[in-house]
């Protein structure tokens, strides 16, 4: 006879026969489409009238692994929430881990496994987007699945900003503007509304950090009168635009940059700065045909 449990706690095999998946033919148990709840030990017990002998078989029960994230693909915001859930199916499931961008994914504050399935990030960084992999595993196979996490459009923000400066010709300086965004922004310069002049003392620099801002800077070597006037930095994306401007005062001679022709349209307001540099300047006269200082 068969048993699922040990004879002196028998449990007969009658249940099983019942749902036609198995049967008992010449003593041998024939179970078809088996079932994560056949896993366990079967005991074969043999009987007749010199005693008993019973024996036990282990039987495991598998079933292929898959594995699915979901959503595969998100797009958030900054500062908002968003959960990844690994979907598993198959057995046995010995091990879950996650892995973002190749990398053992590193919980915390704002990321929390709320089950061995379920991640959640809160008050979403830069940091967070990427690829997310949730890795299933048991003795005979392992199975994968890949989620990406996208950030949502961010307009321009500058994080870092330069400040207005007096000095004597002769130093150099250096202009530094740093801006924030999704996309990243490109920062764009300018001097009295003008772009910056081609000369052999002025450069400027542009790079992307690790965590997508963009820095950008203006160096000037040998500062003159010249190069004074007011400075604007301005982070541009197809998300929209951010700016700052800030005076660089150079002691000397007042100086009026040449400006190329500009066009009006009637009707409209007309803005017209005067691009002056030197310092200080006590006064300026703007008339039609005539520029000069006072």
């Amino acid at each position: 006879s068969w048993h699922t449990k040990r004879p002196n706690n028998e449990e007969s095999i009658q249940h099983l026969l019942a749902t036609g998946r198995a049967k008992i033919k010449d003593g041998t148990l024939i179970i078809t489409a088996m079932d994560k709840s056949d896993n366990g030990a079967f005991y074969c017990t043999a009987t007749n009238s010199e005693g008993s002998e019973t024996l036990d078989v282990q039987v495991s029960v598998t079933s292929p692994l898959t594995a699915a994230i979901q959503p595969t693909v998100q797009t958030v915001n900054l500062g908002k929430t968003a959960d990844l859930i690994c979907s598993i199916s198959g057995f046995p499931k010995q091990s879950i881990s996650w892995l973002k961008d190749g990398q053992p994914l590193r919980s915390g504050a704002r990321v929390r496994l709320l089950s061995k399935e379920h991640i959640r990030i809160t008050s979403i960084t830069k940091e967070d987007k990427g690829m997310y992999q949730c890795m299933v595993k048991n003795d005979i196979e392992s199975v994968q699945a890949t989620a990406e996490l996208r950030l949502g459009e961010v307009a321009p923000q500058l994080i870092y900003k330069f400040i207005e400066q007096t000095m004597q010709p002769g130093p150099s300086v250096s202009l530094k503007c740093s801006a924030t965004g999704n996309p990243t922004p490109k920062i764009i310069w300018h001097l009295d509304g003008f772009p910056l002049p081609n000369n052999d003392r002025l450069m400027i620099g542009q790079y992307v950090t690790m965590f997508g801002d963009v820095i950008s800077h203006v160096n000037i070597s040998a500062v003159k009168s010249e190069d004074g006037g007011d400075y604007e930095c301005k982070a541009i994306s197809r998300a929209g635009e951010a700016s700052h401007t800030a005076r660089l005062n150079i002691y000397g001679m007042p100086y009026v940059r040449p400006m190329p022709k500009l066009s009006a349209v009637a009707g409209k307001l007309f803005f017209l700065k005067c691009p002056v540099a030197g310092y200080p300047i006590d006064s300026i006269v703007i008339e039609k045909g005539i520029f000069y200082f006072m």
